[in-house]
């Protein structure tokens, strides 16, 4: 038995577990803002870092001498050079002696889904990309390029989509759509194109993504514009994952925000894969499953002498 962190941090949010490897038992938690190494300054990201993982051996009840490993999961890790040094930077920061490695996002989702070293990862929160896995890790992607380049799918495309349908909808060059009063309410700005795209513009990404939910609602309720915002999205996201080509005899790993066990897309993505007969994975839970992957792949990596 050994004690491992699994930290997953991504563009809207950290999570670190303490896990017990033999059952893969979580004994401790903590939650911070987003870790993306792109997006957060290295310093930001240090003391961000530092407080999840300090955090969730004070809730374990243990020491930090107790961690016997750790393995954090970062978006933007493969762009961003001095990612790994930031990680070690925080884990002595937060008192902890022992190995350290650094994987992408991407890998400790696939992870966090499948015990299976190989397979696709889908992953579809506030962005959006897909990944080959081998011997868990990444070997080929597709889009996760970004929310101003890529992203196809995601929270913050679907964000976007609807608020360019309501402004259309304001000036003729579209039809009418609930989205209007429903998005304007939750940016709390009058039914106005200057208003909105002032409130807008004032918002990063990750907040604008937020506004996705209420698209499927909206949705849901008949509107048509949103409905095809939403089909749009989940074709975007089952064409990303086809573009690797996943082996219809290993796992294809639904994770994040929308598409992840309790996803609101996870079912409509996962019929929009089926015809090829692959098969379709959730991840483990959609707050803890990436962590608990990152600390699957500490444990492996102990097992191994990986370290």
């Amino acid at each position: 038995m050994a004690l491992v962190i699994g930290v997953d941090a991504g563009g809207t949010a950290t999570r670190a577990v303490v896990v017990e490897t033999a059952d893969e038992v979580v004994l401790g938690s903590a939650d911070g803002p987003a870790g993306n190494a792109l997006s957060v300054p290295p310093d930001q990201l240090v003391a961000r870092l530092t407080a999840c993982l300090a955090e969730c051996v004070r809730q374990a009840g243990i020491q930090p001498a107790d961690i016997e490993a750790v393995v954090a999961g970062l978006a933007g890790f493969r762009a961003a050079p001095k990612a790994a040094e930031t990680v070690r930077a925080a884990a002595a920061a937060a008192g902890l002696t022992c190995p350290v490695r650094v994987y992408s996002d991407v890998e400790v989702a696939f992870a966090g889904g499948s015990t299976e070293p190989d397979g696709v990862v889908l992953i579809a929160g506030t962005g959006a990309s897909a990944a080959r896995i081998r011997a868990f890790a990444t070997v080929a992607t597709a889009d996760g390029a970004g929310w101003l380049l890529g992203d196809d799918g995601s929270g913050f495309w679907i964000a976007r989509r609807a608020l360019h349908a309501v402004l259309a909808s304001f000036d003729g060059r579209g039809p009418r759509t609930e989205l209007a009063p429903v998005l304007c309410a939750e940016l709390e700005t009058e039914q106005v194109t200057s208003q909105v795209v002032a409130a807008a513009m004032t918002q990063p990404p990750p907040r604008l993504a937020r506004l996705a939910p209420l698209v499927l609602q909206v949705a849901d309720a008949g509107d048509e514009v949103a409905a095809g915002i939403v089909e749009s999205a989940v074709q975007h996201l089952a064409r990303t994952a086809r573009a690797l080509e996943p082996d219809p005899d290993q796992p294809l790993v639904l994770a994040g925000g929308l598409i992840g066990a309790e996803g609101p897309l996870r079912s409509r993505v996962a019929a929009a894969l089926s015809p090829s007969g692959r098969p379709a994975v959730a991840a483990v839970d959609p707050h803890q499953g990436a962590a608990v992957g990152a600390a699957r792949l500490a444990a492996l990596a102990l097992a191994e002498n990986k370290f």
